[in-house]
């Protein structure tokens, strides 16, 4: 089995610590430099992948017993669950900002993401995940660490519950400490977070990462306000001076100047194979894995299935290869779902589609 030869072939902390260190040398420093000299990156990167490709034995445990909560409660019939391993760029790029991070410890390597209705199930199923996994500690899995951004939003507006799972089994005891992180947040929140990821898609302007233009991320900001005051919960401390209609009036006035909502409504994609409104091809109901693969330029959206872990991979490490070139304009990630139709919604910012969250800023603004 594929998961065993992994198992075999399980790279040692220090060299995975040493594969992101020498990688980011590499990224920063000049060519010319004697350190880089025959310097394989490629190597490197192989050693980050196959610890990356690990943590999908322990995320597909943790999400089976998180099914398994979200089924038997009929609160949760309309609740969205993905998962994801870390797309490449994304790990080297967290690498390189945040100085002394070492690959081996990264905790979001493995994520899971569970979208609920309101905030009313998003308390409700975060108190059941700190029951059985905090108070009453489960055998396979101790809730480790937890961020609520809905308490306390991040700065640039983000918010969502963050908890880090860390495996704990018998099973496989050479994954003992591989963390898992899970996302709770409402579809409010989802529609805010992805029309963020979809703007910097297409703007190429990084405001997830808290750069961009300044008066791009004050739109955002605002737009996250306005949310949290719907779902009754806190806003950032540095609009906490503004009463509603001021916030709305602001949303307005920066939408008129900017056409933010024009720029995130004029764009689409075409889907090769899958759609959201047809009946599913058995080669998609069957499928384990999802390889998406968006290209900017063409707009056009491939989802590839796949039943094994060995084969998605495989493919996720030969399109991200493609994706990491200098002018590249893909945007590659290899998800998993319970249910394919699901997959714009979990994903909506690989299908360019803000519409959820356009529909509520239209409101607002439409309202004054």
């Amino acid at each position: 089995m594929y998961e065993e030869w992994l198992m075999d072939n399980l790279p040692s902390k220090s060299s995975v610590k040493k594969a992101g260190e020498r990688l980011c040398y590499f990224l920063e420093n000049d060519l010319t430099d004697d350190r880089l000299i025959d310097y394989d990156a490629d190597k490197d990167i192989d050693i980050i992948s196959m610890w990356r490709t690990l943590h999908e034995i322990p995320m597909k445990i943790l999400r089976g017993s998180l099914r398994s909560k979200l089924t038997r409660n009929t609160l949760y019939k309309k609740s969205t669950l993905s998962r994801r391993l870390k797309r490449m760029p994304s790990i080297i790029n967290k690498l390189i900002r945040f100085k002394g991070m070492s690959a081996s410890r990264m905790q979001d390597i493995a994520g899971i993401r569970i979208i609920l209705e309101n905030i009313t199930q998003v308390n409700s199923f975060r108190n059941e995940c700190i029951k059985s996994y905090f108070v009453k500690k489960n055998l396979s899995f101790v809730l480790v660490d937890e961020d609520d951004y809905i308490l306390t939003p991040k700065d640039d507006g983000y918010r969502s519950v963050h908890q880090i799972y860390e495996y704990t089994g018998k099973k496989h005891p050479e994954l003992k400490g591989f963390k898992v992180e899970l996302q709770i947040r409402t579809n409010l929140q989802h529609a805010w977070s992805t029309a963020v990821e979809t703007f910097d898609l297409l703007h190429k302007s990084k405001i997830k990462a808290g750069k961009g233009d300044q008066s791009h991320r004050a739109f955002f900001k605002l737009c996250s306000a306005a949310f949290s005051i719907k779902e009754n919960k806190q806003i950032t401390s540095d609009l906490a001076n503004l009463s509603e209609v001021e916030i709305h009036n602001k949303i307005k006035s920066l939408n008129t100047k900017l056409k933010i909502l024009d720029k995130l409504a004029g764009v689409s994609v075409a889907t090769k194979h899958i759609t959201s409104n047809i009946k599913v091809k058995d080669e998609f109901r069957d499928a384990k894995y999802f390889l998406l693969v968006l290209n900017l330029k063409t707009r056009l959206l491939n989802v590839s299935p796949f039943k094994s872990l060995k084969t998605a991979t495989e493919h996720y490490s030969k399109k991200e290869a493609e994706a990491n070139r200098a002018d590249s304009l893909l945007e590659v990630v290899l998800i998993s779902l319970d249910d394919i139709k699901k997959i714009k919604k979990a994903y909506p910012n690989y299908f360019l589609d803000s519409s959820a969250f356009i529909k509520e800023i239209t409101k607002i603004i439409d309202n004054i």
